[in-house]
């Protein structure tokens, strides 16, 4: 799966195009009923992504913003 991040990576920025990150799954942010992904994380920067094509809940987006910081 792929995103755009704001990250610089010269190796990703040269395979995939400025801007583009490879990313990968954030498990725990399956929906409950669909099991769908929703929320992705930057293999470059580690930032996490709403997923592309996720099927996100109203409460999903506004704790999406909200994530604590690492330790």
């Amino acid at each position: 799966m792929k995103i755009k991040c704001t990250c610089k990576h010269a190796f990703q920025d040269g395979e995939y195009g400025k801007g583009i990150r490879v990313v990968t799954p954030i498990d725990k942010s399956k929906h409950p009923q669909t099991h769908k992904i929703q929320r992705v994380r930057c293999t470059a920067c580690g930032k996490e992504h709403d997923a592309p094509n996720a099927e996100l809940r109203p409460t999903d987006a506004a704790l999406s913003r909200q994530v604590a910081p690492r330790t």
